[in-house]
Order: structure tokens, then sequence, then C-alpha cells
């Protein structure tokens, strides 16, 4: 669990804006937007594959 104190001086903004940082950087929003649909590990390992090939063929091209 996150927990955001505010620092003298701080406005709420900076608050927000330091809260927001925390979260990006422990990647949670990540997290819940994948959990937002039920997807199978079937489905997950085909993903995967794909994203794996792409990088696979990114990496080719950049040889070239």
């Amino acid at each position: 669990m996150l927990k955001v104190e505010m620092r003298d001086g701080e406005s709420s903004d900076q608050l927000l804006n330091r809260f927001t940082k925390m979260i990006q950087r422990d990647g949670i929003l990540r997290e819940v937007k994948s959990r937002r649909h039920f997807i199978s590990q079937g489905e997950q390992l085909r993903i995967a594959q794909r994203k794996a090939e792409a990088r696979r063929r990114r990496k080719m091209r950049r040889r070239d």
C-alpha cells in the first residue's frame, strides 16, 4: 500500500504529482488495467509469443 504524506510547504498539486509518479513507478496502474478483463492462460501465452516475435523482427530490422 502506498502512503504519501504532505511535506512542509508542499502544495496539493505537488503532492498529487508525487503520488502519480509513485503509482507509475510501482506499475500499479498497469496491473489494474491488465486485470480489468479475464484472459485465459492460453491467450496470455499467445500474446507473449506475438510480442516476442515482434521484438525479434525489430531487432533483425535494426541489424540491417
